[in-house]
């Protein structure tokens, strides 16, 4: 057996968005750029107008369609919303389930490629389809394949509570658990879902003031509590490396940084 663990991520949802104008349209709703060509993916965020945060999502551009995966339970507010503001756009949105695979370790990328039948792509976020149909997308923890059905990869089932301890050790912020609607994404740390040379859209303008302006208040930082690894939330001002703290939830912490930010990923290389 190979040095890789998978997760069947059961806590994800896809809307799936089809029709002409489903770039231009979706580019002018979420907060990074969305890529026009086959295979490309980016990390984004869909905000309500006073800009905080109604989900955060991964868009995936195919030949046909474009698919947004975002956390459970909230595919149903972002299909509510998005089918609001549909006007004389050619789109046409609809639910539909997918399976996937989280694949990760030293050997997960070359596990992954052998299910897929595909290379994976260097950059993080897209993605290639495979000669079987399945979708092999580079991520954070190494890659994600994405099928209609259930595929079977000879390789360590690791826990979800496994997962999660991963998660938190690399500083990935995750909606429900580390932040909520309550939040925009420069105080959740999302900064990598941000692309602040685009056209406009849903929201940026208070990111731009925020941005340019002024500051936020608050902070979701890396942090460590008691020696093992956190994410929490900070006073702006307490917002530095190797700093002491007084997390707003009153536990005492050492800030370590900033939630992850890479737009590449090195994991399983």
């Amino acid at each position: 057996m190979e040095l890789a663990g998978t997760l069947a991520l059961n806590d994800v949802e896809t809307l799936v968005v089809r029709g002409p104008d489903r770039v231009s349209w979706l580019e002018g709703l979420c907060t990074n750029t969305v890529k026009r060509a086959p295979g490309g993916g980016c990390y984004a965020c869909f905000l309500q107008p006073k800009g905080k945060l109604l989900t955060d999502a991964d868009l995936r551009v195919y030949d046909d369609r474009i698919e947004i995966d975002t956390p459970g339970g909230r595919r149903d507010p972002l299909a509510a919303m998005l089918d609001r503001v549909i006007i004389m756009e050619d789109v046409q949105l609809a639910p539909e389930a997918r399976y996937r695979l989280a694949v990760f370790g030293p050997a997960a990328i070359a596990a992954a490629e052998r299910a897929a039948h595909a290379t994976l792509p260097a950059v993080e976020n897209d993605f290639a389809v495979g000669e079987n149909g399945a979708t092999l997308a580079r991520t954070w923890y190494g890659a994600e394949l994405v099928t209609p059905n259930i595929l079977n990869i000879e390789t360590q089932k690791i826990t979800a509570e496994s997962f999660e301890s991963l998660r938190i050790e690399r500083g990935v912020p995750k909606f429900g658990v580390d932040f909520s609607e309550d939040a925009n994404p420069l105080e959740a740390g999302l900064d990598r879902a941000l692309e602040f040379k685009k056209g406009c859209y849903v929201g940026q303008e208070v990111i731009a003031k925020i941005t340019f302006r002024g500051h936020v208040h608050k902070r979701l930082m890396r942090v460590s509590i008691e020696g093992a690894p956190a994410l929490g939330w900070v006073n702006y001002l307490d917002a530095e490396p190797r700093k002491a703290v007084t997390l707003l939830d009153g536990r005492d912490a050492t800030v370590l940084g900033f939630p992850y930010r890479s737009k590449k990923n090195p994991v399983g290389d």
